[in-house]
């Protein structure tokens, strides 16, 4: 999922920067980006986002 929001960053950067609005796309790649840190630092600690992301721990 992390790297599906830095993808998507990286499209919307390009895109943004093709129609002549550079600001814009480094604002959004730079909120996709929080998004991509945030996901990876919530599927550490929440059970739940490693059930979304079928990281589930080892329950043995």
């Amino acid at each position: 999922m992390p790297g599906f929001f830095l993808a998507a960053g990286v499209a919307c950067l390009v895109a943004a920067t093709a129609g002549g609005h550079l600001a814009l796309g480094l604002v959004m790649f730079g909120i996709l980006a929080v998004c991509s840190l945030a996901s990876v630092l919530l599927e550490r600690r929440s059970e739940t986002c490693q059930g979304l992301t079928e990281n589930a721990p080892d329950e043995h």
